[in-house]
């Protein structure tokens, strides 16, 4: 996605009262473009902020503090005006680079993270949520017992082996029962157009199928894995008593370790990602790996046992 577009026209203000033709400087309001840089707030990643600019990009006309849709393809930004603007004004619009720039490694980690999930603990594991957002990224995951030390070591070792391949992103438009059947994964319930979804591929060249990620997506990413640095997970914790959490962080050649009373290390941007899981079915919380196979042997004995009908 773009980071500025040039002579946008505003189609539409809102306010708290209602449609307006002008927003004075000082008021907040909400603005429609006939196109625009900002990425509005969807699938789990946060929407972009910016400014609002003359055609020359000298004068700040506006702050965009955010953006969401609120009927589908129509974007409106909330601003606060440091300048009037009126409807049929042009404007430069410029989103914050160094804030999307976060925000997409840490998209970019959830798709790691998920797939790391799903061939350590099993494809049972859905995606239930997540935010990505600057400073962080929430993981939300369902799994029928605790993630035990060892899974955890296993999943950020496989997540970084995949970040240190550096293997470029790919994105491609393409019908729903092709998306699928060529293994890309649909998540949260969503209703999907039957053509033109989106697909985010990670490749792998070691991998049977070409690739360790793919997923229907329509957020924004990074060109590069290697663009994410390093993956740490910090801890896991059952839902929604607490969180698990894990901090990507720059490439540099060196592992940090991190801990929630530290938002950064030494001049490294903090960013973080925090994963939930649900307890199984029934309500039951399996305490570790072991457990939870005894649980599972111990109800197939049960049902081994019981006369046929």
């Amino acid at each position: 996605m773009e980071r500025a577009v040039r002579d946008s026209r505003i189609e539409a203000i809102i306010t708290k009262n209602g449609a307006v033709n002008e927003l004075k400087a000082g008021d907040s309001g909400e603005v429609v473009l006939n196109r625009t840089a900002i990425y509005a707030e969807s699938g789990g990643q946060v929407a972009d902020t910016g400014a609002f600019y003359d055609s020359s990009e000298s004068q700040l006309l506006a702050k965009v503090t955010g953006a969401f849709y609120p009927v589908a393809g129509l974007v409106a930004h909330k601003v606060v005006a440091k300048e009037t603007l009126r409807v049929g004004d042009r404007v430069a619009v410029v989103a914050d680079a160094d804030r999307r720039a976060r925000i997409i490694r840490n998209h970019t980690g959830t798709h790691l993270v998920n797939a790391a999930l799903r061939n350590i603990l099993g494809t049972h594991v859905k995606q239930s949520g997540s935010l990505n957002a600057p400073e962080r990224l929430r993981f939300d995951f369902s799994h029928f017992a605790h993630v035990d030390a060892e899974e955890l070591r296993d999943i950020e070792q496989q997540v970084n082996d995949e970040i240190r391949l550096n293997t470029e992103i790919e994105t491609n438009v393409t019908l729903l029962e092709e998306a699928l059947t060529s293994g890309a994964l649909a998540f949260f319930g969503d209703k999907y157009p039957e053509h033109n979804v989106r697909v985010v591929t990670i490749p792998d060249p070691r991998a049977a199928r070409g690739f360790y990620s793919k997923e229907l997506c329509g957020g924004t990413h990074v060109q590069r894995v290697g663009d994410i640095g390093v993956l740490k997970i910090v801890s896991e914790n059952p839902w929604p008593q607490a969180f698990a959490e894990s901090k990507p962080s720059p490439a540099s050649g060196r592992w940090n370790i991190f801990n929630r009373k530290r938002s950064s290390c030494g001049n490294w941007p903090a960013s973080s990602t925090w994963a939930r899981r649900h307890p199984g079915p029934g309500g039951e919380a399996f305490p570790d790996r072991q457990t939870a196979r005894k649980g599972a042997r111990g109800a197939e004995a049960q049902r081994s046992a019981q006369p046929d009908r």
